[in-house]
């Protein structure tokens, strides 16, 4: 018969990611505190709106809301930006929740929580690719994301997080293509192509260039014939594919948007927006916000203060240890041969370690230069670094483990036992934790937004979708869409006269 803790140890990966899920699930509020500010709320309502507004009508490239001047007349404001997929699936999923917006808000969060957990078991199996152990990737997956700006952001609705799954998805894929003798040439087309359509896709599109680029710099060194190898010219096929396939899926939109408005398309938003986010257009920005934008002004310690948000504590404990151990052995005359042995055997036995540190690494610097003027503003688009952190972490943990083997073999296999406990513990303290502090409203808030609800629902059963209501950008603490996605009616443009027959929704802000 086997003990419990060999049944434990033999179904680890199981026990944990059951119990992973589950507290990751059941840990996410019902009604969120909507009287607070920030990205959280912002976010997700403005993305929310263009998801519910993705209609077949308007070719499915969404808008977040519906504003008319008082004369019959209807505009639109803010199309979405990205390729339309993700969208349209995510209003389909949400469409038999629509009306009652508890309900709608907690599906669209618990939607996040399945691609967030969908991102941790895909970084999980790109550190078994490149041949990490399971407990410690278990640790490094784990130890990175129980951090709690990751936590906090993890339901948060938006765009960016599917296009974090699928560059993980690709990071496997290409480690499966390009790091062995396996040659999955329509695996890594298929996910580069739905990764290159998938929400923020500029995170895919560089570690597609990055992937290509050290690829063709390895064939040079190696043959001195550029472009030479099979697995590099695929590499560049893929990542000229990607390009075309955003800029289709780009051009889409802009038509779309030009075709509704009866602007030209190169002064569409969405047009306008992306020359803003690739700094190629500075206009709108304040001088405050500008000069976020800055090299030479506070763009690096912002972006650094971002990127490190990202850096969980577990990988600045590991980090001392480590080095207080590696200090130890020189002290004591230990012989470090083990350490570098293991390091040079893994590296020589698994090629896609070394791609994988080079690609993920370069494609983060790219994605980080490239995309500065959206990571200025937005603290939780450095999701991004995620899988780079894992990576980091589990390489410290590995060489942690052999210090301590070193150094105190009695305790080895023990060490590396209790930290596992203690991140899972951890973690699974953290998910709880978060969400408690950062996102509960309190007693008063709680039923003050049940009445809201409550109201807004006979509001919107009772007001045809053709009356006109007067705008509020204010109706939710720092959620200027709010309106946009709650309501069904559109927004007055200006002040309100005697023949604009205008009345005012129930607002959150006068319970």
């Amino acid at each position: 018969m086997k003990s419990v803790a060999q049944i434990i140890r033999s179904n680890l990966l199981i026990i944990t990611s059951i119990f992973v899920a589950f507290t990751v699930f059941l840990s996410e509020p019902w009604i969120v505190d909507l009287f607070r500010s920030g990205h959280f709320t912002w976010v997700s309502f403005s993305s929310l709106a263009i998801v519910r507004h993705s209609l077949s009508n308007f070719g499915g490239v969404g808008y977040s809301c519906s504003l008319t001047p008082g004369d019959g007349n209807i505009q639109f404001e803010n199309f979405n930006r990205y390729p339309i997929p993700f969208a349209v699936l995510t209003r389909w999923i949400l469409i038999p929740f629509e009306g009652d917006w508890p309900t709608y808000l907690y599906a669209s969060r618990q939607w996040m929580n399945i691609i967030f957990l969908a991102t941790l078991w895909t970084i999980y199996l790109i550190l078994r690719e490149i041949g990490t152990s399971r407990s410690i990737a278990i640790f490094a997956v784990l130890g990175t994301a129980l951090d709690s700006t990751t936590l906090f952001y993890k339901s948060m609705f938006h765009f960016d997080q599917p296009a974090l799954l699928l560059y993980s998805l690709l990071i496997l894929t290409a480690l499966k293509t390009f790091g062995s003798n396996s040659f999955s040439k329509w695996k890594y087309l298929t996910v580069l192509g739905i990764g290159s359509l998938t929400g923020r896709s500029a995170i895919v599109l560089c570690y597609g260039f990055s992937l290509a680029l050290i690829l063709s710099i390895k064939s040079l060194i190696k043959s001195r014939l550029f472009l030479s190898n099979e697995k590099v010219r695929l590499a560049w096929s893929g990542f000229i594919m990607a390009i075309i396939l955003v800029g289709i899926a780009t051009s889409y939109n802009i038509v779309w948007e030009a075709l509704i408005t009866g602007v030209a398309p190169q002064k569409t938003e969405i047009f306008i927006s992306a020359l803003r986010r690739l700094d190629f257009h500075q206009e709108g920005f304040s001088p405050s916000q500008l000069s976020k934008t800055l090299w030479t002004e506070r763009a690096p310690e912002i972006i650094m203060r971002h990127v490190g948000f990202y850096a969980s504590k577990v990988l600045d404990i590991s980090l001392v240890l480590t080095f207080l151990l590696f200090l130890l052995t020189v002290i004591k005359r230990k012989r470090l041969l083990p350490l570098i042995g293991y390091l040079k055997a893994v590296i020589d036995k698994n090629p896609a370690r070394v791609l994988a540190w080079q690609s993920i690494f370069l494609s983060s610097i790219i994605w980080i230069v490239a995309m500065k003027n959206l990571l200025v503003f937005h603290e939780y688009a450095a999701m991004v670094m995620i899988p780079f952190f894992c990576l980091v972490l589990s390489a410290v943990a590995e060489s942690l483990s052999l210090l301590v083997s070193n150094l105190f073999p009695s305790i080895a296999s023990g060490f590396l036992t209790v930290a596992l406990i203690l991140v899972i513990a951890s973690f699974l303290w953290q998910v709880v934790n978060v969400p408690a502090s950062k996102l509960n409203p309190s007693m008063a808030r709680r039923a003050k937004l049940d009445q809201f609800f409550t109201e807004l629902k006979a509001f919107n059963l009772n007001t045809s979708s053709k009356q006109t209501v007067l705008r509020n950008t204010n109706w939710l603490p720092g959620s200027p869409s709010a309106q946009c996605l709650m309501l069904n009616q559109p927004l007055l443009i200006g002040e309100p006269t005697s023949q604009n027959n205008v009345i005012q929704a129930p607002s959150l802000l006068l319970k």
